[in-house]
This record gives structure tokens, sequence and C-alpha cells, in this order.
């Protein structure tokens, strides 16, 4: 952007100073030019952005609320400076404004090579050519730059092609010719070459794919967008370490988008069609499907980086139409998937049609899962099926399972974790016959189920979050910010798919090449404010209607921040061991009054807790000790309950303190105080009649302040504060009975 900004201003500064070619400006051009601007972009060209006013645009994008937010960041503030520097050029100089305002332009992403893209800006000048030698000589006149001219020859004719190096940042360059009426411009001379290579072929005329999609949109709003399918995977890995199987059947499906671009309020809009291309897979199997109802973010947790979702009324159908377009254009493909089938139909004995696709529903989904420790792998996602019957999908998935136990030696104790079974399904590349490469990534996956849905994962620390998440509704359909987004999208959607950017960036720095890295880091505030980026396409006939929306959030990036800090705090904290009573004494019924004491269960017989018993009920002090022999606990009891101040350890030699709190009949009241393994403090809690109410302050290991507020019955209430470690002020959020208010 700061590029193109730079050539602007050059471009204006080029006019400025010839001045004096004004009057040759008005004689010369006089004859109309015969070439369109957008025939001289290339046909390799990844996206090509059109608009007949580019200042008419621009005043649009200038007043939008949108803008007003961005420039309050210090890359767009600086961004705007050199934007009203080109203002104040276009309305005070007559020469610039008769070159620039009201004139077509098309920029174009166009690839130089297998792993470089750069832009191609082409201005027509509406009139003769007459115009190139008084316009080359004011290119003589610019000062701070080294100018090389070169001739270029095509059978089409012969071009002068100006380098123009910046003497004080010899990185800058430009590279400059005339086409008849067309400026060419780009900061790359083979894409210039490319353009005069291809300047006469009538090649966007020539494609009947982009023929048909131009027609659907044939007036533009600020301005008209194209995007070209077809270059989206060579595209995307300039920027990508690794190939996305996402991308790669975006590119292998569609032909072409056309997309007209508006701007509102907080939110970038792009809306059209696309087509699609003649070889087609998922998308094309897809095409004449009813789609059906997003619903899988319903039971999601909110740590969700992206979601993408495929929905059909009828997964039978689908799968039809998948595998006829393996046939036809992927074969070798197909073999493998039939060569799979057959194993699991006549070696394993696995009764597909009953046990696997008879209780698949309406919508399957993929959802990354930011990462959740050091030990998170990237590839760390959830598949998620929804069932028209959750009942047939356990009792199918157990079939299947038993069925692959016969043939492999490999025992997986099924487990439960927070009421939840979780199972193994070992069975190497299980969803391939069924979905193609889509969900390769998963393989061998742990599943359970949640509500309607069979949750699958390659990682059980995954499917654990997920668990914890939707145990206490933090959950998507529980985040306002992305309920509201989504709701903007049409709920029967063919393909969606969802970024949640605050979630996604650490996973974005993963597939960026290492060399850019820096240049993310350095923009993170910036990137993550675009918080919420949606893409939709829903299957009409042979078109689908396209939908791009980018929401911009100017405190996601604090907010992202904090939930973190408060995530990291509430899984750290003792205080859920003592809400949930579960240090509380248990005596079996017949227990005989007088010293008591439980061991383990283990050889060596170690004591789990001793104290008095008094009418069957524990009494005085009560110590609970670790496996390891080391004190946990020193609790005092009056008649059964515990009344004043307890004491709670860590497992260690020195008996350092974890918390102290004060019971009245087994409920926490006053200030409960808990503490690092440092014996730094932790947290400060006030509590009343058992519940937090009070003043609440948490702390970083360092002994500085994390995060201070107020609770009031349970609940946040009034004014929070969230720290960094030098005890700065990150973000305040007002809460009013669990309800944060949102600002005015």
């Amino acid at each position: 952007m700061k590029k193109f900004l730079k050539f602007l201003l050059f471009l204006i500064l080029l006019v400025v100073i010839g001045a004096v070619g004004y009057f040759a400006y008005l004689k010369y051009f006089a004859s109309k030019g015969s070439v369109d601007a957008f025939n001289t972009i290339p046909q390799d060209a990844v996206f090509i952005v059109e608009t007949t006013n580019l200042s008419e645009a621009w005043t649009t994008i200038n007043n939008s609320e949108l803008w007003q937010y961005l420039v309050q960041t210090d890359y767009f503030a600086d961004l705007n400076e050199d934007i009203e520097t080109v203002n104040s050029f276009l309305d005070s100089n007559a020469v610039a404004e008769m070159l620039l305002k009201n004139r077509k332009l098309v920029v174009a992403g166009v690839m130089s090579s297998p792993k470089e893209w750069d832009f191609l800006f082409a201005v027509d000048l509406e009139k003769g050519s007459s115009t190139v030698q008084s316009l080359e000589k004011m290119i003589d006149l610019i000062s701070g730059f080294k100018i090389t001219r070169n001739e270029f020859k095509n059978d089409k004719g012969k071009y002068t092609i100006i380098q123009m190096v910046d003497e004080k940042d010899p990185e800058f360059k430009i590279f400059i010719t005339f086409a008849d009426n067309i400026l060419l411009v780009s900061f790359n001379g083979a894409i210039i070459q490319k353009s005069l290579e291809q300047l006469y072929d009538n090649h966007w005329k020539n494609n009947k794919n982009f023929v048909r999609i131009m027609e659907q949109i044939p007036q533009r709003k600020l301005f008209k967008i194209y995007a070209n399918y077809s270059q989206l995977d060579d595209f995307t890995s300039t920027f990508l370490t690794e190939t996305d199987e996402t991308i790669a059947m975006l590119s292998n499906s569609l032909a072409f988008s056309v997309l007209n671009f508006d701007v509102f309020k907080n939110k970038l809009l792009l809306e059209g069609y696309a087509n699609l291309d003649t070889a087609g897979s998922y998308i094309q199997a897809l095409a004449n499907v009813e789609p059906g109802k997003m619903t899988a973010y319903q039971i999601m947790s909110d740590q969700a980086a992206a979601y993408i979702s495929i929905t059909f009324n009828d997964y039978n159908v689908f799968y039809d139409n998948l595998m006829n377009e393996y046939k036809k254009n992927f074969p070798e493909d197909a073999q493998d998937i039939d060569k799979a089938m057959d194993l699991m139909k006549n070696i394993i004995k696995i009764d597909i049609e009953n046990d696997f696709f008879s209780w698949i529903g309406n919508e399957i989904a993929l959802f990354k899962i930011r990462p959740l420790s050091s030990l998170s792998k990237q590839e760390d996602i959830a598949l998620v099926i929804h069932t028209n019957d959750i009942n047939l999908a356990k009792e199918g998935l157990t079939s299947i399972i038993k069925q692959i136990k016969k043939w492999s030696p490999f025992k997986f104790d099924d487990y439960n974790y927070k009421n939840y079974e979780i199972r193994f399904l070992k069975q190497k590349g299980f969803f391939k016959p069924f979905f193609g490469k889509l969900f390769e990534g998963i393989d061998e996956p742990y599943y359970t189920f949640i509500g309607d849905y069979v949750v699958f994962s390659n990682s059980q620390e995954v499917l654990h979050q997920i668990i914890d998440d939707y145990t206490v509704g933090r959950t998507l359909s529980n985040d306002e910010k992305f309920q509201n987004f989504i709701d903007e999208f049409n709920v029967k959607s063919t393909i969606g798919i969802f970024i949640m950017m605050p979630k996604m960036f650490q996973t974005l720095l993963y597939f960026t090449p290492s060399a850019e890295r820096d240049d993310l880091r350095e923009n993170e505030e910036l990137i993550m404010s675009f918080a919420r980026i949606g893409f939709q396409l829903i299957s009409k006939g042979d078109m689908f209607e396209t939908k791009l929306l980018a929401e911009y959030d100017n405190e996601a990036y604090f907010e992202d921040i904090t939930q973190k800090i408060e995530n990291e705090t509430q899984q750290d904290l003792f205080t859920d061991y003592i809400d949930s009573s579960g240090f509380l004494v248990v005596l079996p019924q017949d227990v005989s009054d007088g010293d008591f004491s439980v061991s383990f269960s283990d050889i060596n017989q170690n004591i789990m807790y001793e104290g008095k018993v008094f009418e069957s009920k524990p009494v005085g002090l009560w110590r609970s000790y670790y496996e390891s022999g080391h004190i946990k606990s020193a609790v005092n009891y009056e008649d059964g309950m515990a009344n004043g101040t307890a004491y709670f350890y860590y497992d260690d030699t020195e008996n350092t303190q974890r918390a102290e709190v004060f019971f009245i009949d087994n409920m926490p009241d006053g200030t409960y105080k808990e503490y690092y393994d440092n014996g730094a403090r932790k947290a400060n809690v006030m509590y009343k009649d058992g519940l937090k109410d009070g003043d609440v302050e948490y702390y970083y290991r360092t002994g500085t302040i994390k995060i201070s507020g107020k609770f009031k019955d349970g609940l946040k209430d009034g004014k929070w504060n969230y720290y960094d470690e030098k005890s700065e002020v990150i973000l305040t959020e007002k809460w009013k009975d669990g309800i944060k208010k949102k600002e005015n």
C-alpha cells in the first residue's frame, strides 16, 4: 500500500514539474485512444480491481467510519498523511486533476515468477498517444531518481520501458511505459513485459468463463473486483510455507469471481458471483445440492481460530456427486478411494452404509483451535459431523471400532472426561473414502459426542478443550460478536469459511515464511483488529452467490490478550477446588468416635487424611496428605462443618503455603488468599456467604498486578482492569450483574 502511494506521489510530481506541458497536453490529446485498460492486464493475474472514478471511490472510503477507525492506528495514520498529500495535489493542480481524476484505473496482482507477485497499474488517459514524448521529458526533470531507458520489441510494436531507481532507497524501483492511451506502471519490470506481450490478445474477452462472470454484475459500486481462482494456489504459496487443502479446493473448482466492493460502518463487504471451472471436485459436487444450515459452531469452543463449513440437505447425493467428480477428473485418486473402500467393506467387514452414511446429517465442519500450549501442533484440528440421529451414530461407530479391533493389535481403553466418553478410531486414512483429501489432516482420530454432533480430533488436548468450554458455555454461539457477525450471512450456506483473526494469528505466523514473520509481528495489532473474516458460497445451479465480509474491531487485539490472561489465571487458580468443596472430609456412615484416618489404596498405605470424630462428624483439626506423604491441607471442623481459617499447601518438602481461606459452615467468607509456589501472592478474592463478593485482585508470578475488579453475588460487577507485566493497563471493561456493558 505504501509502495502504491509512493508511486502516486511520484506520478503527480511528474505532472506538476511538467506543468509547462499543460498546453502541450491540451494540444496533443486530440485523438481517441484504442486500448482498453483492462486488456493490458496479463491473463495470469490473480486479482483485478477496477474503478472508473478513483477520486470518487476514495472520497467514499475516506468519509467512512471504518477509515476513521483505521487512521487511529500508527500504520494508517502514516498512510493517511500520504493520501492527504495526494488529495491536495489533485485539488490544487489542474494538470494533475486532469490526468488522474475521473480516470479509469485498473490494478492487478500478477505473478512475476512461481514464488513472486507484484502490482500492475493501468491508467486510461482516454486520449491519443501523442503526449508520450511530453510526459517522458517530464520524467527527466525529476531529481532523486536514477533513470534508465530500455527498448522492448515484440510482434505488436516497439516500446520504451523507463526504470526509475530511488537514489535514497535503491530497493524502490518504478517501471513505466506507455501503450497508446494507457499508462502502465509496476514495481517489477517482468510484469510490464508480460503486459506488453499480451497487449492486443483480447484474452479476457475470449475467455468464456470470464465473460460470463462479468455479465453477472454490469454495474459497480466503489470498485469491481475480479478473482482468478486458477492462480490462487501459486499466489498463496508466495506467503505460506505449506499448501492448504481448502485453498486447493477453491483453486481447482472455481474459475472466476466478480464482486462489488463496498464499505460501511466498520465492515468491508464484497458481494457477487463465482462460476465453476470445467474440472471440479468438492464444489462441483455441491453445485446441484441444496445447502443445509450452518449449526456446528453452536457447540464449538470460542477458542476456534477458523471454521470451515460444508452443508447439504442430503449427504448421500453429495457423496455420489463427489465420487463421480473424482472418477471423471481425478481417476488416480478415485482408484485410491475405491481401494480404501474395498478394504473397509470386504476385509475389515465394516457396514459403511448403515454404520456411517445412515446417520450423517446436514453439515460437516472443520475447526482449527488456537494453539493451547507449547505442545500444541499446527495440525491440531477438529472435525465435527452433524447427525440426524445421535444414537444411531453411537451405535454405528461402536460397530466400526469393534470390527477394526479384530484386525488391530493396538489396544486403547475408552475413558471418561467430564461425563464425555473419549474413544479412539485407529484406522489410518479412515475419512479418505468419504471426503477425499479434504480431511486428511485428521488421521486415526479420537472422538466424542456433544449434543447432536460427533467431534473428531487428532488431539486429545483439543477434545478436552472443546469439552471444557462447552461445559461452561464458552462457545462461539455465546460469543456475542461472533454471533452478530455470522448473522450477516445466509444460514443456509454451501460452503462457509470464517476466520477469527486474533486466535488465528499464531497459526498464521507458523505458516508464513520466516523472512516475512517480522513484518507480521510488527503489524500484529492491525492484523488482529480485522477480527472476523467470513467467506460464503451458496449454490445457484452452475453459479455461486459469493460474499466476503471483513469486520474491523479496534478492541479485538486487547480483548484477546485480556481473554488469554483471564483464561490462564482461572485455569491456574485453586478457587475451583475450594468452591467445589472438594477438600471436605467425607466419613463412612458407621464410623466410630475418636481418632480416625484413611489410607491410600497403595502398597505403602500412606495416610490420605486424619482427624477426630465426634457423634459421627469430623471435629477439630483435620489434615489431608498427598500420595507423596506431604501435607495437603489443614482444616478446622465444628459440628461436622469447616469453620475458621484453613490452610492449603503445595506438594513439596517445605510445606509451601498455596492458599488461606476463612470458612463459616463450609462456605468461604472474607478474604481468600492464594500464593505461587515461590511464595509470591497470586490472588486476593473477597467472599460472602460462599460467593465471590467484593474486590478481587490477581497477580503475575513476579508480584505485579494482573487483573483487578469486583464481584457481586458471584458475578462480575463494576470496573475491571487488565494489566501487562509492567503494571500498565491493557484494557478496561465495565460489567453489570455478570454482563459486560457496551461502550457508547
